[in-house]
């Protein structure tokens, strides 16, 4: 009983985690058309821009605090987390070009992400 009392803060950060991809990744699906719109406008604002990338590599970071990885689950949140970081840092030193990839998303993109983050929800959940 120790040891599930433990892990219920990972158990808690896995599911947390799952719900979140699976709730974007339907939304991106069934709004394609509006996700590219949002993408754009985010590349025109810098304020938007620098806050998204804030708060990205905010995430990365809590999740690399927070999450000690104990099964497979636990170590695909902390894959996930260090991407996160990853896209931040490359935001804040490299702007123009993470902008650049902002201003016109390729649909096929979006999806392939999409359904990735999906199913690794999904799994996520299981």
């Amino acid at each position: 009983m120790r040891i599930l009392s433990l892990l219920s803060p990972h158990i808690n950060l896995v599911t947390g985690l799952g719900i979140l991809l699976v709730v974007m990744s339907l939304g991106y699906l069934l709004n394609r058309k509006r996700t590219a719109e949002i993408y754009e406008d985010e590349a025109k604002s810098a304020y938007a821009f620098y806050i998204n990338s804030l708060f990205t590599l905010i995430f990365g970071v809590f999740i690399l605090a927070v999450n000690v990885p104990v099964d497979w689950k636990t170590w695909i949140v902390q894959i996930y987390g260090w991407f996160a970081i990853l896209k931040g840092v490359y935001a804040f030193m490299v702007p123009e070009r993470a902008v650049e990839s902002l201003k016109k998303p390729k649909d096929t993109w979006v999806i392939f992400v999409s359904i990735f983050s999906l199913i690794l929800g999904i799994v996520l959940l299981l």
